[in-house]
């Protein structure tokens, strides 16, 4: 197992050349949920020094999540569009009932703020890919593929049945006429459908591993059809419960990967299984750990967007008394969108790399902590 910091194989394999970094100030916003405060941040302005020879141009990344917030200002290019090209629904085409929240859709979340940790996380993950400001590969388009969000199952279904359905979605799409042509897109799952044993996405194992290899327009294995790298985030740990028995969040008791796909990251080349570096290029604490882990990138308070308003970011949540309660820019869940741009920009440098050839790439490129 090689274990990297995307941070450098960035510089090192997409010939990047971040001559300084872009230094953006916000100002915190406080808003009320219930008897805690979330404070998210606005964004005040940048300084616009960050400069990138390779920004992701001609690459399309599929963002499986809560759905991608498109009016968000990272998203928005220069004439006014969206770099969020489409919008893919696999919780609503499995749902029982629809959402109770008005204009709730895959390009739209649900800005309830009673939600808004959980119907944030898409647009916060997808703006580290893509964001015009915070994001590693600007010029990438997006497809957002909602897989959680406030829709109810319909009796018998589970989440692993959502995620097989998104594939079979993300693989129409990707011929349709109206999406940008590639030979290799990326597919970015920062939350995961919680089977905890192989046998337990033995179905979602077998379309990811023909989607690796190629498959045509009817999902049959086709080396020169369209290809797809799978990125996936490693999971956040938790203190030790009292009850042996139990996981530590994310992560088994040795702190080891709990969830697939994640778990069978170092098993299946294609598919690349990231955990979490601090600011001081250490392993980050909250990052579960072992041999699943392919490659480290930045997890540690990190500026990613929120959906509470068009130029807001996440932040964190405090008690009423002020005490502080959980922080949203932090996880591992930021580190696999960090490793799929670095990825949309190995592919504006060569478009015919495979899913594979991506991955080895950067394992052999990046560096040790």
């Amino acid at each position: 197992m090689t274990l990297g910091i995307a941070l450098i194989a960035a510089i090192q394999i997409a010939n990047a050349a971040e001559n300084a970094w872009s230094r953006c100030a916000t100002v915190d916003v406080p808003l009320t949920v219930g008897p805690n405060v979330i404070v998210e941040r606005e964004l005040v302005g940048c300084d616009g020094i960050a400069t990138r020879r390779t920004r992701g141009k001609g690459t399309v990344v599929y963002i499986v999540d809560t759905g991608i917030d498109a009016g968000h200002d990272e998203f928005l290019r220069e004439d006014g569009s969206s770099k969020v090209i489409g919008g893919l629904d696999p919780l609503a085409e499995l749902s029982a009932s629809p959402s109770t929240c008005a204009n709730d859709t895959p390009t739209h979340p649900c800005n309830d703020p009673s939600a808004l940790v959980v119907l944030s996380h898409g647009t916060a993950v997808a703006s580290v890919v893509a964001g015009r400001n915070v994001g590693l590969a600007p010029d990438a388009v997006l497809v957002s593929v909602r897989a959680f969000g406030l829709g109810r199952l319909k009796t018998g279904l589970t989440e692993m049945d959502i995620f097989v359905r998104a594939l079979d979605d993300i693989v129409k799409q990707a011929f349709d006429p109206s999406t940008p042509p590639f030979k290799t897109a990326i597919v970015n799952m920062s939350a995961t459908p919680g089977a905890t044993t192989a046998a337990g996405w033995s179905e979602l194992e077998r379309k990811m591993r023909l989607m690796i290899g190629g498959v045509d327009a009817d999902f049959n294995p086709d080396p020169n059809g369209k290809r797809f790298l799978f990125v996936t985030s490693a999971g956040n740990n938790e203190p030790p419960s009292s009850d042996p028995m139990k996981s530590r969040g994310q992560c088994r008791l040795d702190n080891t990967v709990l969830y697939y796909p994640s778990a069978a990251g170092s098993a299946i080349d294609g598919l690349v299984t990231v955990g979490g570096v601090d600011r001081q290029n250490h392993v980050w604490a909250g990052s579960c750990t072992g041999s699943s882990i392919d490659i480290l990138a930045p997890a540690e308070n990190l500026l990613v967007a929120s959906i509470s308003g068009h130029n807001r970011y996440r932040g964190f949540e405090k008690s009423a008394d002020g005490m502080f309660v959980e922080d949203f820019t932090s996880g591992t869940s930021y580190a696999a969108p960090y490793v799929s741009a670095i990825a949309a920009r190995m592919l504006e440098s060569d478009p015919t790399l495979t899913p594979v050839e991506i991955e080895r790439r950067m394992k052999a490129l990046s560096t040790r902590p």
